[in-house]
């Protein structure tokens, strides 16, 4: 019982527990993983070009968008997260 709470569930956000307990944060890792994303997303990006109106784009429908095959940035930072909590 938690201060006439019957239930943890229904108990204020004080007396609930956590999960699990905390870790601690690799930061000299983190920061290594931020800087070789961001290195490698500099590297995958390629300069815009320029696009003028009088001439069309005449790229094929059926040739797959290079954004849409190229993980995101989203998904790295996601993964290298993973990979640092140890579950990847």
């Amino acid at each position: 019982m938690f201060n006439d709470y019957d239930r943890p569930l229904h108990a204020p956000w004080l007396y609930k527990e956590m999960e699990s307990q905390p870790q601690d944060l690799d930061e000299a890792g983190l920061a290594a993983s931020i800087a070789d994303i961001m290195q490698e997303e500099r590297r995958r990006t390629p300069a815009a070009a320029i696009k003028r109106p009088e001439f069309p784009d005449l790229r094929s429908d059926e040739e797959p968008d290079p954004e849409q095959s190229a993980p995101s940035l989203v998904g790295t930072f996601r993964q290298k997260l993973a990979e640092l909590a140890g579950a990847a």
